[in-house]
């Protein structure tokens, strides 16, 4: 399904995020559809919030998914498989969740579950609906910190299962350091379990600057939700104010599943390439509005020096001499499904780019991969050995 840009006026920051789950559920959908038989989506806090699309809900997190899943069934049901669809859409605010009953008749093939209220007091009716067998996608996007991740274990934890957390990082950052008892207990079950505190206090301290204290906040809420979760790969995606090089939220992601890392690395890409463009339009309009006069340089020619666009070009380069690096320290050599994932967890960087430069190291010379298929041979097998050129 294609995303409508004319949506999403005054709102660009739900164009980026609603990008990554355009580009990342469907896949994930019609992947889990071919092995497991139940399928089922929870949204947390479900909206709809300011969508302009009130008759499909193309423009929400929810109905991104509700499309997902129903696209999905047809396509499996054209080949005589029959997938059981769940949709549990959670929300507080009544003249939203209104908007939820209806979409039954919307999207007659899942079976939509609506509930009126707080995430926290129906999470436990919600697990005892879950098939245990079922596979489950949950999207927990809170206004704010009011979240409690500890709660929320029994979920995390279960063996298949997905999740995408917002974390709320503009409010985050306003309270991490608050010395009220309860800001503090709020914080604490928003990131539990991990030593963010005294490292942030001492780097406010020692007057380090804004991005390395956001990264010890995310850094626990990442430590903390894989702890909680069990996972074994937990990553973001970071999601900028229009108009300043500064961060709203970050989209924080824990799978178990390496093939999952390697799809939210294109769909965290596409979602970056999205936004570079935006960003760059949104501070074109804001120049021409306040001095009256075209940006010769906004738009497309100001892609490339947005924070979006060095990320991935970044990510790009860092994780290529990364690999190349790991490579060059394992004298016995290591396995391409060993290797890959080691670097995607830690840049970003699509796989099929990183097979695309391991192949053109070893066609170089610079890394040796022992009884490759063939000259024409281009991607490495998750059992292909690569390991240092002897002789370099």
């Amino acid at each position: 399904m294609a995303l409508n840009a004319s949506h999403y006026k005054g709102r660009p920051q739900a164009l980026v995020k609603h990008t990554f789950l355009n580009e990342y559920l469907p896949a994930l959908v019609n992947k889990i559809c071919t092995h497991w038989t139940t399928f089922e989506y929870i949204d947390g806090f479900a909206g709809p919030w300011q969508a302009a699309d009130e008759a499909q809900f193309s423009d929400t997190s929810f109905g991104i998914a509700l499309q997902a899943m129903s696209d999905a069934k047809k396509f499996q049901a054209a080949r005589g498989r029959i997938v059981k669809m769940v949709a549990h859409l959670v929300e507080q605010e009544h003249d939203a969740f209104v908007k939820l009953p209806g979409l039954a008749d919307q999207f007659p093939d899942i079976e939509v579950r609506p509930y009126e209220g707080d995430f926290h007091h129906h999470f436990p009716s919600i697990m005892d609906d879950l098939i245990p067998s079922a596979f489950c996608f949950s999207f927990v996007d809170p206004k704010g910190v009011s979240l409690d991740l500890g709660l929320l274990k029994p979920l995390l934890s279960r063996p298949s299962s997905e999740v995408l957390v917002n974390f709320m990082f503009d409010f985050v950052n306003r309270f991490a350091s608050h010395p009220n008892a309860s800001v503090v207990e709020t914080m604490n079950k928003l990131i539990p379990g991990t030593d963010w505190r005294p490292l942030l206090d001492l780097a406010k301290a020692q007057g380090a600057p804004p991005n390395e204290r956001e990264q010890i906040l995310l850094d626990g809420f990442r430590k903390g939700l894989s702890i909680v979760g069990d996972y074994d790969f937990v990553t973001s995606l970071m999601v900028q104010k229009p108009l300043a090089d500064r961060t709203y939220y970050h989209l924080v992601f824990g799978t178990r599943s390496s093939s999952g890392l390697s799809v939210f690395r294109d769909s965290q890409i596409k979602a970056l390439e999205t936004q570079a463009g935006v960003r760059s339009t949104e501070k074109s309009k804001a120049k021409t509005a306040k001095t009256g006069q075209d940006d010769l340089f906004g738009g497309s020619d100001a892609i490339p020096i947005d924070p979006s666009s060095k990320e991935i070009e970044d990510g790009r380069s860092q994780g290529i001499l990364y690999a190349k690096e790991i490579i060059d320290k394992s004298p016995e050599g290591v396995l391409w499904g060993v290797l890959w994932p080691q670097v995607l967890t830690e840049f970003t960087i699509k796989q099929s780019e990183l097979a695309k430069a391991i192949n053109n190291m070893r066609r170089n010379g610079e890394i040796e991969a022992p009884n490759w298929p063939s000259p024409k041979h281009r991607k490495p097998n998750d059992k292909q050995l690569f390991r240092p050129t002897k002789n370099p």
